[in-house]
């Protein structure tokens, strides 16, 4: 069994794989901006907090309440998921996000499980439509292949 925790701007999505594929998935409102202290950024540049902001002093993260509650959701999450299936624990958790090896740091002392952090171009797919310049009508077949 393994997770994957998507460590999104304002909140993050944790998904648990196995042998059939998708077998429980949970929205955990705390996102990196909680978790690094960014009140505003864009995810997209990299960019951090301007202005004041830039200038605030901020608290490491690992002191933070939304750490310790985001690392408690997790395990509730995984224990829950542990209890109502009854198949084996989760022992890995995949954490992926434009910011996730900076999240990494601090959760990997706190999170009793084994964390990596996937690269950013492993979760990016891209779509193959099988007649792409079609107009389908409502509620027709559309072929596609992720790729």
């Amino acid at each position: 069994m393994l997770a994957s925790s998507d460590v999104g701007l304002a909140s993050t999505v944790l998904a648990v794989y196995g042998a059939a594929g998708l077998e429980f998935c949970r929205d955990i409102s705390i996102g990196a901006k909680d978790l690094l202290g960014l009140e505003s950024a864009d995810p997209a540049a990299g960019t951090e907090p301007q202005g004041e902001e830039a200038g605030a002093e901020q608290k490491p993260p690992a002191e933070k309440k939304s750490t310790k509650r985001f690392v408690s959701e997790i395990m509730m999450s995984l224990e829950y998921f542990h209890q109502s299936v009854r198949t084996m624990r989760v022992e890995q958790v995949y954490l992926c996000g434009m910011r996730a090896h900076e999240i990494l740091e601090f959760l990997v002392d706190d999170l009793q499980v084994e964390l990596r952090v996937l690269p950013p171009d492993t979760v990016r797919g891209e779509f193959s439509f099988d007649r792409p310049t079609h107009i389908y009508e409502p509620g027709a077949t559309v072929g596609a292949v992720v790729s």
